[in-house]
């Protein structure tokens, strides 16, 4: 909250960005904030995992901001990335749509009991519907992800 204060009242604009990072804010953790024309080299120390840096040179999202996903004793910042795309779900919907729970071809007389049949029929329904709720979750979670805008629409 201090720190906030300052930068409102204080009426003057930060320092242009040099190729040392600047310090807008930190912690016992180390730097969580800082910014210039030079990212953190890897193995920087003291910029606590998490940590944004700003590079006032970037022209685009994955040029601009990085975040140390390294530690406070080793930083590594990797640039965000501005085009993310929407994964494929794991089970095909369609495909599952198609599926049927049942079991052709067997001879419940010589391959197996008409109750180990029945078994295998009830399994494979179970399965679908296991699958056919994974989906339903993965979309639900792919819908929240492009309305918050950290996903592209496919």
């Amino acid at each position: 909250m201090g720190l906030q204060h300052k930068l409102e009242t204080s009426g003057k604009l930060l320092p242009l960005g040099a190729a040392t990072p600047r310090v807008l804010l930190g912690s016992a953790d180390g730097t969580l904030l800082c910014f210039g024309t030079t990212k953190p080299a890897d193995a920087a120390v003291g910029y606590a995992p998490g940590c944004l840096f700003i590079d006032t040179n970037g022209n685009s999202i994955s040029t601009v901001l990085f975040s140390n996903i390294g530690t406070a004793a080793s930083a590594n910042f990797d640039p965000w990335s501005g085009s993310v795309t929407q994964q494929d779900l794991v089970a095909d919907p369609e495909a599952c749509a198609a599926m049927t729970a049942t079991l052709t071809g067997v001879n419940t007389g010589t391959d197996m009991t008409a109750a180990q049949a029945a078994t295998i029929v009830a399994d494979l329904a179970a399965l679908k519907a296991g699958i056919d709720a994974n989906n339903a979750a993965i979309e639900a979670v792919i819908d929240a992800l492009i309305a918050s805008g950290l996903m592209a629409a496919a």
